[in-house]
């Protein structure tokens, strides 16, 4: 583990000479799959740097066979005006998206939204960093062409980029000299050790391992069918009184938070199941966070399944107790998972349900944006009518209020879904008889 910290402290410096030399333009980051997450999270702590000059918006989107993965990124950087725009009321200029724009090729339409994002950021910031991550490039050649139409696209001298990969977009950096630098990061195996501590044992002693690195609270709590598991022993920390319970629930996430940062995932799980035992007695609001940070950290320790069931857990309990802005947290963070993943049905839902969540707790912009995902995944499947249905939800919830429509592109709804009946039309005509 000492490897590890040591590899991400290495990162961290090498990010903040990045964003000290103005005269760079592009970091190059190899990494391997172990270190996806916490270079994520570097990344995402660079907009806080001292030095920063910009907002950090990051794209995790896969770099699919034939250049898939634009439009979506297109999609995320709308949603991140829309969010940074509805956070902090006219410091933003408007996000400009023509029909000209969309006439382009998909990476031709990035970078014109990428054009816009600057834009909107000239009275706030004089650039911004752009970090394409993908989980995976299943096209290694496009990949590199479209990453070089990129840097040499007009306008974008102010887009600062990081690009993370596993060593495809090296030839492309090297290309461009002395405006790029290059890093690789490399992570020593998980510590097997520290995952075995989180595990559980039944009343007669047998090892549950198919409970290793979950946890669950051992009350009964709404939403139901959550077996009471005790949070595995901490053989280091000694045992205390529960009643100063807030104080312990924030210790532990703190303690979490500390670990995780430093690249230590199964302390950093371990240290989330406290906080989760400590938080129920601080009632609903707090234990749903503190479950929803679990599963924030499992999926940080690379067990998929143990993430989604707590984020399950966490939305249900958030739905029965009234919780509508943790609930919809919950399910977006259950539909990242899922598109990530590549279970479009399963995202669909979670978005769904996420812009449903929003609504209840009056968020029209994450509203409108959750229904565009989730109608983004379906129409992926083919499910038009359904797509159709959930950009009308969108487009109802943003032209309520003249600012939401505008920071949420009403209009390029409605023409989306104008689209999306003619290709019904064109299927049924070719379904005639």
């Amino acid at each position: 583990m000492a490897a590890r910290a040591a590899a991400l402290s290495m990162l961290w410096r090498e990010l903040g000479a990045f964003v000290r030399e103005p005269a760079l333009r592009v970091l190059h980051v190899e990494r391997e799959d172990e270190a996806q997450g916490a270079l994520l999270r570097l990344c995402e702590a660079l907009e806080w740097h001292a030095d920063a000059r910009g907002p950090v918006t990051i794209f995790e989107d896969a770099a699919g066979p034939g250049g898939e993965g634009w439009a979506a990124r297109v999609e995320r950087l709308r949603a991140e005006h829309a969010r940074r725009a509805e956070a902090a009321p006219g410091a933003l200029g408007p996000f400009v998206w023509t029909e000209e724009h969309r006439a382009h090729a998909e990476l031709a339409r990035f970078a014109a939204a990428a054009r816009a994002w600057l834009d909107a950021l000239a009275p706030v910031a004089p650039s911004a960093t752009l970090v394409l991550a993908p989980a995976r490039v299943e096209d290694p050649a496009r990949w590199h062409r479209d990453l070089a139409a990129l840097f040499e696209a007009p306008g974008l001298s102010a887009v600062r980029w990081v690009i993370a990969d596993a060593g495809e977009a090296a030839p492309c950096a090297r290309a461009l000299g002395a405006s790029a630098r290059l890093h690789r990061v490399v992570i020593d195996p998980p510590d097997v050790g520290a995952w075995a501590s989180t595990m559980t044992r039944a009343p007669d002693g047998t090892p549950e391992l198919s409970r290793v690195g979950r946890a669950a609270p051992r009350v009964a709590l709404p939403g139901g069918g959550y077996a009471a598991v005790v949070p595995p022993a901490r053989p280091d920390r000694v045992e205390v009184p529960a009643a100063p319970a807030e104080a312990f629930a924030k210790a532990a996430m703190l303690e979490a938070a500390a670990a995780a940062s430093a690249g230590r995932a199964a302390d950093a799980l371990a240290a989330q199941v406290e906080a989760v035992d400590h938080a129920q007695a601080l009632g609903a609001e707090a234990l749903i966070a503190a479950q929803l940070a679990l599963g924030v950290r499992a999926l940080e320790a690379g067990d998929e399944g143990a993430a989604v069931d707590h984020l399950e857990h966490a939305a249900r309990w958030a739905c029965a107790a009234e919780q509508a802005p943790l609930e919809g947290s919950a399910r977006l963070a259950l539909g990242a998972v899922h598109e990530a993943a590549g279970r479009h049905p399963d995202a669909a839902r979670e978005y769904g349900e996420a812009g449903r969540a929003a609504e209840r707790a009056g968020s029209p912009v994450l509203a409108a944006g959750a229904w565009q995902t989730a109608a983004r995944h379906a129409e992926r499947l083919g499910q038009l009518a359904a797509a159709a249905a959930s950009l009308g939800r969108a487009i109802r919830v943003a032209e309520a209020d003249a600012a939401v429509a505008a920071a949420t592109d009403a209009e390029g709804m409605r023409r989306w879904v104008a689209r999306l009946l003619d290709a019904m039309r064109e299927g049924a005509r070719g379904e005639a008889p």
